[in-house]
């Protein structure tokens, strides 16, 4: 069943269905760009629970924490690649999921930028002098394709445990408030550190 949109009372809309199991379907029937969008979207929101979960703990212990907005800065942001670092720098991640994160970001870009490319300018590409040397750098290949996917898919799962070890025996309860406590944390945080041009230093 295909991941669709449904609407709220309020008027918002969010997707109807498991964002994951959306990006498995999508790839099996082929559309590739939604299905690395919703991986992609997955992960990070992923890392922006574990960015939430080490923030609300180092305030809980009153830990200087003046460089997290700076290194987070909006965590519900699309800022994907700031994510890995705190969370690697912070000891939630270690050093092999940190290299995974990154690897996936940039085959993601790699994979979404040359399926636009080779579509939206094939007779340019295919005239060029230097066809020969251009077309291998604007390529993608169906293994590929299926390589970097299931690279991304197994960064998800680790990304899982992590969360599971980690909120194993919270209520809903204590972890909507640690939720809602974390973002109030890091919004302060950015807010404090604002110029008076309203810029984040």
């Amino acid at each position: 069943m295909k991941v669709k949109e449904s609407r709220q009372k309020d008027g918002c809309l969010i997707l109807d269905g498991r964002v994951l199991n959306g990006a498995q379907e999508a790839f099996k029937e082929k559309r590739y760009i939604e299905a690395y969008a919703l991986l992609h979207a997955h992960i990070e929101f992923e890392m922006k629970l574990l960015c939430d979960e080490k923030y609300y703990q180092m305030n809980r212990v009153k830990a200087s924490t003046s460089h997290i907005g700076k290194a987070i800065r909006d965590p519900l942001g699309p800022i994907f690649h700031k994510k890995p670092k705190f969370l690697f720098c912070n000891d939630v991640i270690d050093s092999d999921i940190f290299s995974k994160l990154t690897e996936f970001n940039e085959a993601r870009n790699k994979v979404i930028h040359r399926l636009v490319f080779r579509t939206e300018l094939p007779y340019i590409y295919d005239k060029a002098p230097l066809k020969d040397e251009v077309l291998p750098k604007i390529c993608i290949t169906e293994k590929e394709l299926h390589a970097q996917f299931d690279s991304g898919l197994k960064v998800a799962q680790l990304l899982h445990e992590r969360m599971r070890s980690l909120f194993q025996g919270m209520s809903p309860e204590e972890y909507r408030k640690m939720i809602e406590e974390s973002n109030k944390l890091i919004y302060d945080d950015i807010t404090a550190s604002r110029t008076p041009e309203g810029k984040t230093a």
